[in-house]
């Protein structure tokens, strides 16, 4: 199966422990959503919308991440 799931919401695989963790890595080490997205293999939009419903704050701004870096970062 080549199919690509990056993007795919895999929200169903992960346990609340594991939502509670990314709200956590989002709003207390300010990773963006995007960044967890692409970590976690959900969509920004999904880690958003757990963060509000955990009654929690987006941040202003997001550090670096490997996830941030990787972008454009191809060799050759």
């Amino acid at each position: 199966d080549t199919r690509s799931s990056a993007n795919a919401t895999n929200t169903k695989n992960l346990t609340p422990a594991q939502r509670d963790q990314i709200v956590s890595e989002c709003v207390d080490h300010h990773w963006s959503p995007v960044d967890l997205g692409k970590k976690w293999g959900c969509s920004p939009d999904t880690i958003r919308q757990w963060v509000k419903k955990a009654g929690k704050v987006l941040p202003k701004t997001y550090k670096k991440t490997e996830y941030s870096e990787s972008r454009s970062s191809t060799p050759g």
